[in-house]
Protein backbone atom coordinates (compact mmCIF):
# COMPACT_ATOMS: atom_id res chain seq x y z
CA UNK A 1 0.00 0.00 0.00
CA UNK A 2 1.16 3.76 -0.62
CA UNK A 3 2.53 5.93 2.11
CA UNK A 4 0.05 8.30 2.95
CA UNK A 5 0.94 11.65 1.99
CA UNK A 6 -0.38 15.66 2.76
CA UNK A 7 -2.06 17.10 -0.40
CA UNK A 8 1.54 19.35 -0.44
CA UNK A 9 3.24 16.69 -0.48
CA UNK A 10 2.24 14.94 -3.23
CA UNK A 11 2.40 18.31 -5.84
CA UNK A 12 5.25 19.20 -4.30
CA UNK A 13 8.16 19.74 -6.94
CA UNK A 14 11.66 19.62 -5.10
CA UNK A 15 13.51 18.12 -3.97
CA UNK A 16 12.06 15.06 -4.52
CA UNK A 17 9.64 16.06 -7.73
CA UNK A 18 7.14 14.03 -6.91
CA UNK A 19 4.30 14.73 -9.33
CA UNK A 20 5.08 17.81 -10.83
CA UNK A 21 1.95 18.33 -13.39
CA UNK A 22 0.17 15.32 -13.35
CA UNK A 23 -3.51 13.99 -12.84
CA UNK A 24 -3.13 11.83 -9.43
CA UNK A 25 -5.95 8.77 -8.17
CA UNK A 26 -5.97 8.89 -4.79
CA UNK A 27 -7.67 6.78 -2.28
CA UNK A 28 -8.22 7.08 1.16
CA UNK A 29 -8.70 10.64 0.92
CA UNK A 30 -8.49 13.06 4.07
CA UNK A 31 -11.04 16.26 3.49
CA UNK A 32 -11.34 19.43 5.36
CA UNK A 33 -14.55 21.16 6.20
CA UNK A 34 -14.84 22.81 2.53
CA UNK A 35 -13.94 19.10 1.45
CA UNK A 36 -10.60 19.81 -0.25
CA UNK A 37 -8.24 16.89 0.02
CA UNK A 38 -5.62 17.49 2.11
CA UNK A 39 -4.56 13.96 2.23
CA UNK A 40 -4.14 10.36 0.36
CA UNK A 41 -2.53 7.59 -1.14
CA UNK A 42 -1.29 8.26 -4.91
CA UNK A 43 -2.75 4.92 -6.54
CA UNK A 44 -1.90 5.77 -9.59
CA UNK A 45 -0.42 9.52 -11.69
CA UNK A 46 -0.09 10.64 -15.37
CA UNK A 47 -0.06 13.47 -17.20
CA UNK A 48 -3.18 12.33 -19.64
CA UNK A 49 -6.31 12.89 -17.41
CA UNK A 50 -7.77 10.20 -20.12
CA UNK A 51 -5.79 7.66 -18.87
CA UNK A 52 -6.09 8.44 -15.86
CA UNK A 53 -9.96 8.34 -15.74
CA UNK A 54 -9.02 4.90 -17.17
CA UNK A 55 -7.45 3.70 -14.42
CA UNK A 56 -10.61 4.96 -12.24
CA UNK A 57 -12.71 2.02 -13.07
CA UNK A 58 -9.64 -0.56 -12.19
CA UNK A 59 -10.34 1.36 -8.44
CA UNK A 60 -11.90 -0.25 -5.53
CA UNK A 61 -11.19 1.62 -2.51
CA UNK A 62 -13.73 4.37 -1.33
CA UNK A 63 -13.03 8.53 -0.35
CA UNK A 64 -11.28 8.02 -3.81
CA UNK A 65 -10.13 11.88 -5.66
CA UNK A 66 -9.00 13.07 -8.55
CA UNK A 67 -6.19 15.62 -8.71
CA UNK A 68 -3.86 17.77 -10.70
CA UNK A 69 -0.83 19.05 -8.94
CA UNK A 70 -0.39 21.97 -11.54
CA UNK A 71 -2.06 24.73 -12.41
CA UNK A 72 -4.58 24.75 -14.99
CA UNK A 73 -6.18 27.54 -17.25
CA UNK A 74 -9.11 28.77 -15.06
CA UNK A 75 -8.18 27.41 -11.98
CA UNK A 76 -10.01 24.16 -12.22
CA UNK A 77 -7.80 21.79 -10.22
CA UNK A 78 -10.33 18.93 -9.07
CA UNK A 79 -11.94 16.63 -11.54
CA UNK A 80 -13.81 15.21 -8.74
CA UNK A 81 -14.37 12.56 -6.17
CA UNK A 82 -15.30 9.07 -6.61
CA UNK A 83 -17.11 7.53 -3.95
CA UNK A 84 -15.89 10.11 -1.07
CA UNK A 85 -18.15 9.86 2.01
CA UNK A 86 -18.06 12.76 4.10
CA UNK A 87 -18.30 12.21 8.25
CA UNK A 88 -19.84 14.73 10.09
Amino acid sequence: MAEKLTWDEIKKRYPDERYPDEWVILTDCDVNQTTDVTAGRVYDHGPDKNYIHDKLMDVQEDDTAILYTGRLQGGVARLGFARLEIEK
